[in-house]
């Protein structure tokens, strides 16, 4: 592993994590005020008495509890929020109906929606990725019974292209698995 770079060896870490509640005026009368949740952790270094943001994760709960079933109204309610969302239900709707269809019955809370992981390029290949994500997880994550995510390239600049999958191999050391032949991935069972 690589030493990080010394402009940022005797800096202060720190990672912060923030929850809004939005309200999506889409949702149906009979959806929770509380159906969807924007959640983030942001990594910051501080040096020479300047803050700095390195490294941000940013999520979307899905509070399942009295969430408008069956599930074609999540369905309607995530294609207009979020494509890759939208995506990943169809997966489990193809892949994994057992798993949707427990959900629907059983959930006492519910899904965690990765929607960015970024540490900033200088900091990249040290090491950090995989410790911060971790940690993130369980700062914004902690009370969803499931996470999923889409593995797919943030940063497409020439010569610096991540494979989709190298992603899906990083994000399995973290206990997500694949649905399926697709790039969408899930962790948590019932």
């Amino acid at each position: 592993m690589k030493t990080l770079p010394k402009a940022y060896r005797n800096g202060y870490w720190e990672i912060r994590a923030t929850q809004q509640r939005r309200v999506f005026p889409h949702a149906r009368p009979e959806a929770p005020e509380d159906l969807l949740e924007h959640r983030e952790a942001v990594l910051y270094v501080t040096r020479s008495q300047k803050e700095e943001e390195v490294g941000r994760v940013e999520a979307t709960y899905i509070n399942l509890v009295g969430a408008p079933w069956p599930e074609g109204d999540l369905f309607e309610i995530f294609d207009s929020e979020n494509q890759d969302l939208y995506e990943i239900w169809e997966a489990l709707r193809a892949h994994r109906a057992d798993l949707l269809a427990y959900m629907g019955e059983n959930s006492t809370s519910g899904v965690l929606y990765v929607q960015k992981v970024r540490i900033i390029k200088d900091l990249r290949g040290y090491g950090l990725g995989g410790p911060f994500f971790d940690e993130c997880l369980g700062l914004i994550g902690s009370d969803a019974e499931y996470a999923v995510l889409t593995a797919k390239p943030q940063d497409q600049e020439p010569g610096g292209e991540v494979s989709t999958q190298r992603l899906m191999g990083f994000y399995s050391r973290y206990g997500f698995d694949p649905i399926g032949d697709t790039n969408h991935m899930l962790k948590g069972e019932a």
